[in-house]
């Protein structure tokens, strides 16, 4: 904490990004207590490629959805459950063309991620491209938002143009774990 954010507090208070409560003196700048108490934990033991639910004995190897689907990723992790507040921040960024939650979220992306043992291998942060017509109707790419703002506070680079889209597939929101790999495979073109 820095000595003058008391008197901004006073000048320009914070409020909750998720529910617009005051809060003046909590732990986090940007959610409440009772908000942050929503955000689901990632599963307790995460496939490490894929970050599904795997089980407390289970091998790495033993991910269904990752031998049926081959990922064409090495690993992957979770900042929290997609349900309750997470998930309502992470719908309003992207169909709430809301861009300043890139922050918030970028920090608890970053922070969960310099836990990731994997992290000390990681070079680059690459976003996800975004199709241009997608992109002219949201006024900007939040994949490419949030990886800059996770390059920023873990202080690697951000390369924008690594990636480009292949052909369409289908919007991501709503699908399984299953679905969103099967779309990733056809999609992405390295």
């Amino acid at each position: 904490m820095r000595w003058f954010d008391p008197l901004l507090d006073v000048l320009f208070p914070r409020s909750c990004l998720a529910c617009g409560r005051d809060l003046c003196g909590g732990p986090w700048p940007w959610l409440c207590p009772a908000c942050l108490a929503r955000i689901e934990p990632p599963p307790p033991f995460p496939c490490p490629v894929c970050a599904g639910p795997l089980g407390p004995f289970a091998m790495p190897s033993a991910c269904a959805s990752c031998r049926r689907l081959r990922p064409r990723f090495d690993a992957c992790v979770a900042a929290g459950g997609y349900e309750g507040t997470l998930g309502e921040l992470v719908v309003r960024m992207k169909y709430g063309k809301d861009a300043d939650l890139a922050w918030p979220l970028g920090e608890l992306l970053a922070d969960t991620l310099r836990l990731w043992a994997p992290l000390r291998e990681v070079d680059v942060v690459v976003p996800v491209p975004m199709r241009f017509m997608k992109r002219v109707r949201r006024g900007f790419n939040q994949s490419e938002a949030l990886a800059a703002e996770v390059a920023r506070r873990l202080s690697l680079h951000l390369y924008r143009f690594v990636l480009r889209r292949g052909r369409a597939g289908p919007a991501q929101a709503g699908l399984t774990l299953a679905k969103r790999l099967v779309a990733q495979r056809r999609s992405m073109v390295v």
